[in-house]
């Protein structure tokens, strides 16, 4: 094309954006806000940080859950209780803001006739960054304070290992395919690489089939570094964009573990 023709020679600008030196604070990693929808924009504060992901659901009307993050920018909106692709928004997201997020008057966010809670998790205030610890290279924003990274990555159609950003093995990861209608997969380290779940639907957890890696029959568990995906579409197809959001446990703050029911109360 014309910034690439062979034997052309071009010029070019770069800048860096300063960089916060200041690690994040567990105290200012998660919050929740309700608000009423207005239909235009809308600026909602009092999250104490800039929020990297927003998780919104309609309270008062059923609309679907929408999940955006900064590492895909406010324009690409998700749906966790759908399989469906990413879809490109200019009413989604329109800025993370210094204590909170901007919307536009998209329906899975800020429509006029539906009040919202809002999930907000941060990762870095810096840009995300390349990391290459991996078979491939992954854009990461994480929060190794308090166990939380935003992952994104190109599928190579085969065991690929990938970088995650964290201090330690992620227990929890929430991966979707961007590109295609792919359902949700969530690992948990209390189910392990032979099965996963569906965050899309209400299936129980299935047999792995390469999503974590070979053998398809036990999966690649993650490590402090990385985490493994195979040649399943829904983790790691060639040419196909991934996001993840990968998650552990941090001491007074957060817990993934799992429990046995017992069918009566008082179970803890």
């Amino acid at each position: 094309g014309p910034v690439n023709l062979n034997n052309g020679t071009f010029i070019y600008m770069a800048f860096a954006a300063d960089p916060d030196t200041e690690a994040p604070t567990v105290a200012k990693s998660f919050a929740v806000q309700t608000y009423s929808g207005n239909g235009g924009t809308q600026s909602l504060d009092g999250f104490g940080f800039t929020p990297s992901m927003i998780w919104t659901k309609g309270r008062t009307v059923a609309y679907d859950h929408g999940l955006y993050d900064s590492v895909r920018g406010g324009g690409s909106l998700i749906y966790p209780s759908l399989s469906q692709a990413a879809s490109t928004v200019t009413n989604g997201i329109q800025s993370f803001d210094a204590d909170g997020v901007t919307f536009g008057a998209n329906n899975k966010s800020n429509a006029s006739d539906s009040t919202y809670v809002t999930w907000a998790w941060k990762a870095d205030d810096n840009e995300p960054a390349i990391n290459t610890e991996g078979s491939i290279d992954s854009i990461v924003s994480a929060n190794a304070n308090a166990g939380f990274s935003i992952v994104k990555y190109t599928g190579t159609g085969s065991n690929t290992t990938i970088g995650h950003g964290l201090s330690a093995a992620p227990e929890m990861m929430i991966i979707k395919n961007l590109d295609q209608a792919d359902s949700w997969v969530v690992y948990h380290s209390a189910i392990g690489t032979s099965q996963f779940l569906n965050l899309d639907s209400s299936t129980a957890a299935s047999g792995s089939g390469d999503i974590f890696g070979t053998p398809s029959d036990t999966g690649v568990a993650p490590t402090s570094t990385l985490f493994t995906v195979g040649s399943n579409h829904k983790s790691g197809a060639s040419g196909e964009n991934y996001i993840a959001y990968c998650f552990h446990s941090v001491s007074g703050y957060s817990k993934f573990g799992s429990y046995s029911g017992t069918g009566s109360s008082g179970n803890s």
